[in-house]
């Protein structure tokens, strides 16, 4: 929906509260977001369901009730408007990560890379023993299991089913390599952790302080599940290469510092939460990150000849 048609709906929000002059913050895949007092407004101009923003509102309280030294989102009220649904929200300050990184020095960029770091890990502290393995946030998509291993599965067969026509023009022995994945998920992603589990943690997801202190993590979405705390480790430790200002250093430094919380198998888990994430996030509009690196033969030929287990 272009912006032209989107207009016309977020004036009717404005209409309904009486906002005169607003003043936009961003735009995003789900919606508009302006300045309403010292909170956001968020205008939802596309078909949200309303029950999603619900269930969502209710998970931001329990992120809320958690203390951390950095800001979470939180929907204080959802609104609707001749069928336009909005919210307004909690404003959260600082300046997103990646924007920060330009510039920046090695010693400041390592700083703020283990704050990052850091961050996610104080996220991952967070346990939901009474919920099953998967997605908190209940959606027609959603899936839980009572096993991680089986989430995992079941999530690689959903999106299987979901990309298997473009990914197979794209990535090469794409049908094998969902099989062997399978059976590295069975024998190598065992957990019986019930940690929160972001799922999308990325540079862009992270607003950073002057200091390089981090203000506020958020977009705590649909992807966010109960699971192993290490999905998230890995997309510290891989998905930077996304950020043109990331150096090869920085990985070095990541790894270093991940080695010594857990263990140098981190690095396979790294791997092979990688392919996951690329089988994952496969439907977006942009796959390239995921054709990519489904297509690094490199990366598959670390674990192919496991026992009984080649393709």
């Amino acid at each position: 929906m272009d912006d032209q048609k989107i207009q016309p709906k977020v004036d009717r929000v404005f209409n309904h509260l009486k906002i005169h002059n607003p003043v936009l913050l961003g735009k995003g895949g789900e919606g508009w977001i302006y300045e309403y007092g010292g909170d956001a407004l968020k205008i939802y101009p596309r078909n949200t369901d309303k029950q999603y923003l619900k269930n969502i509102q209710a998970f931001q309280s329990v992120l809320a009730e958690q203390h951390f030294p950095f800001n979470t989102p939180q929907i204080f009220t959802v609104g609707e408007v001749d069928g336009i649904l909005y919210t307004v929200e909690k404003r959260l300050q600082g300046v997103q990560m990646d924007k920060m990184m330009i510039g920046m020095s090695t010693v400041d960029r390592q700083r703020l890379y283990r704050n990052y770091y850091d961050a996610i890990r104080q996220v991952n502290t967070v346990m939901f023993p009474d919920l099953p393995y998967g997605q908190i946030i209940q959606t027609p998509e959603s899936i839980t299991s009572n096993s991680w291993t089986d989430f995992l599965i079941q999530t690689l067969d959903q999106k299987r089913i979901k990309t298997q026509d473009s990914m197979r023009r794209s990535v090469t022995d794409f049908d094998k390599k969902v099989e062997l994945f399978k059976s590295l998920i069975q024998h190598h992603l065992m957990s019986t952790q019930k940690n929160l589990v972001h799922c999308d943690y990325f540079l862009n997801n992270v607003l950073v302080n002057d200091d390089l202190s981090i203000s506020a993590v958020f977009d705590f979405s649909a992807h966010t599940a109960v699971g192993d705390p290490k999905l998230d480790i890995a997309g510290v430790l891989t998905w930077n290469e996304i950020d043109p200002n990331a150096k090869p250093e920085d990985y070095m430094f990541l790894y270093d510092v991940a080695k010594k919380d857990y263990g140098d198998d981190i690095e396979m888990y790294a791997d092979l939460y990688l392919l996951f994430s690329s089988f994952y996030f496969a439907d977006m509009d942009d796959p390239s990150f995921s054709v990519k690196n489904l297509n690094n033969e490199l990366l598959w030929n670390k674990y192919k000849q496991e026992p009984n287990d080649a393709v």
